[in-house]
Order: structure tokens, then C-alpha cells, then sequence
């Protein structure tokens, strides 16, 4: 079903494609298999309702990619990033802060650890260990920087792994197939790469001990510990001690005014709306909007002017 459900998505964002106008608004979302990709096309739906012009879903490698792309300019108008892939962005080069701007933040995203139920890891350290076939995302993507930076917190050299650099629902498969001993994701929860393997085959997902999630922050001090409840997936009966970060809508510094303001008020007054397409769209409210307000202030990275006046309007800002 889930695929059928993919297969629907991929028809709609390619017809969408071939529709778009010189005026069209394109949105980076993420790889196939993770939230940011299902999520991504319901914010095209709201906001082609609210904006009353076409809003493009577009498949990317992820937040990395996404930030970069934006900051190019002339390709994605707006896109789904972490704060510290734009922050990491800055500081490499790759990023230019004069280019894009932050809208406000939604949903988390964590850190999720499967093997097969036969494997022997039985902990972080173990899964992520040397000599291990790790999935580690696609370069540029969130999964990618994060699982690389757990990787090294953890004590592993990167040349050490045997490193497989592709995206979530790859890395499902890969599972299955025995390609690969360790899949780490980063999206939100539930995400459909993991319903996918956990519910395909006998697999389970490792928690973080508290010196591994301290060894892990200490490393990527923006990360915060989080619980992937119990039940949030098949054979997953206890609660899972991990870590996390929330998603982030950014948008093009150049964006008119009128324009990123009218994007901030369709996204947080529809949070209903968007968990229809995916139960995290529920976390994109007023409450959670400024939730990377301090670090994206630290780092330098602005808000758009037409996000801050519906802040203000709403009385957050």
C-alpha cells in the first residue's frame, strides 16, 4: 500500500512539474521513503491553494542540498533544512547567509537505528562500529551529517566503515537484502522507510545508551534527546532514547515580502491540513514555529521580514 501511496505522489509531482508556470514556487523536500518527501507534497498543496499559483514538490538529496540550492538561487524558491546544514553550510562556504532566510520551524526529526533482530549489536557503539556496512544517507542530506557526526562521536573512524550513501528507502531495502548491517535514518516519526523494513522483515531498532546520546551531543551540541514512543512501529514495544532536531522551512532571502508572509501564515495555520498527508504535519503550529529561534540567531541565520510580521501579528515574535 505504501508504495502504491509513492507511486500516486511520483505521478502527481511529475504532472505538477510538466504544469508549472514562470511563476511557479518549488519546494526542496528530501529522498523517497522519508517524511520530508511525503510532508513536502502536502505543503504544496496547502500553499498552491493559499498563494493560488502552482508550488512544485521536488525530490532532492535532502536539508544540505536543499540549503545550497537555495542560496544558488534560480532553482528551488523554498525547501526543507536543518539548521545546522545551513549553519555547516556558512561555515564551509557552500551557503551564502545574505541568500536565504528561515520561515520557522515544524516537526523533529530523529535519529533511528535499525538492524536485523539476528544481529549481534545490541547497542549504538556496536551498530556504528568499524568494519560494519552502514547506510549513512545521501551526501547532502541530514541523514548524511548527522549519522557521519554520530559515527565519529562514537569513536569510529569514517574510513573504518564500509559507508553505503544512500537515502531512507534504499536503505530499507538494503536491510531486507542483506546489503547493508545498519540503517540510520533522520527523519520524523513514523517514517515510512522504517514501517517499510520493521514491518517486512524481523528487525529491531536500537535505543542510545545516556554516555552514547552524551558522547553524540557533545559532538552535534544542537541535538537534543529525544523518545520515538513505543509502538511507533511494528515489533517496537519499548520506547527508544535517541536524538533529535526539528525541521525548518527556508526560503529565498529575495522571496517578496508579501510572499514569505503569506507562506508562513498558509503553513502554520494549517496544521490540520497537512497531517492529513503525514501525522508530523501536526507539529507545524505556532507553538513550535521559533523552536530553532536561539541557534538560528547564534549562527547569524535571519528570519525572511514576511515571516517575522505574521509572528508579530500573532503576538510570538
Amino acid at each position: 500500500m505504501y508504495k502504491r501511496y509513492l507511486a500516486a505522489i511520483a505521478g502527481v509531482t511529475m504532472m505538477a512539474s510538466q504544469a508549472m508556470g514562470a511563476d511557479a514556487i518549488r519546494l526542496g523536500t528530501a529522498t523517497e521513503g522519508g517524511v520530508w518527501f511525503v510532508l513536502g507534497n502536502g505543503f504544496a498543496q496547502v500553499l498552491s491553494e493559499a498563494l493560488d499559483t502552482t508550488v512544485t514538490p521536488v525530490t532532492t538529496a535532502g536539508s544540505m542540498e536543499n540549503a545550497r540550492r537555495l542560496s544558488a538561487g534560480g532553482d528551488l524558491t523554498m525547501g526543507l533544512a536543518l539548521a545546522t546544514s545551513v549553519a555547516n553550510g556558512i561555515d564551509d562556504g557552500t551557503v551564502d547567509p545574505d541568500k536565504i532566510r528561515a520561515i520557522g520551524a515544524g516537526h523533529g526529526n530523529f535519529m533511528q537505528v535499525v538492524v536485523r533482530a539476528d544481529d549481534a549489536a545490541q547497542s549504538w557503539s556496536e551498530a556504528m562500529a568499524a568494519q560494519r556496512t552502514i547506510g549513512v544517507g545521501e551526501p547532502g542530506s541530514a541523514a548524511f551529517e548527522v549519522t557521519t557526526g554520530a559515527i565519529r562521536a562514537l569513536g569510529t573512524d569514517l574510513g573504518d566503515i564500509r559507508p553505503a550513501r544512500i537515502g531512507h528507502q534504499a536503505q530499507a531495502d538494503a536491510l531486507k537484502n542483506r546489503d547493508i548491517e545498519t540503517m540510520v535514518v533522520t527523519p520524523g516519526i513514523p517514517t515510512g522507510a522504517v514501517v517499510d523494513v520493521m514491518s517486512s522483515i524481523d528487525a529491531r531498532m536500537i535505543a542510545g545508551t545516556e554516555e552514547e546520546i552524551a558522547m553524540v551531543r557533545e559532538q552535534m551540541p544542537y541535538m537534543a534527546t529525544g523518545t520515538i514512543p513505543a509502538d511507533s512501529y511494528t515489533n517496537q514495544p519499548e520506547p527508544i532514547t535517541t536524538v533529535m532536531l526539528p525541521s525548518l522551512m527556508m526560503i529565498t532571502a529575495d522571496t517578496p515580502d508579501d510572499t514569505a508572509y503569506a507562506v508562513t501564515k498558509a503553513i502554520y495555520e494549517n496544521s490540520a491540513q497537512l497531517a492529513k498527508v503525514h501525522s508530523n504535519g501536526n507539529q507545524w503550529t505556532q507553538e513550535n514555529a521559533l523552536a530553532s529561534r536561539d541557534f538560528l540567531d547564534r549562527k547569524g541565520i535571519a528570519y525572511h521580514p514576511g515571516a517575522i510580521r505574521y509572528f508579530e501579528e500573532i503576538g510570538i515574535w
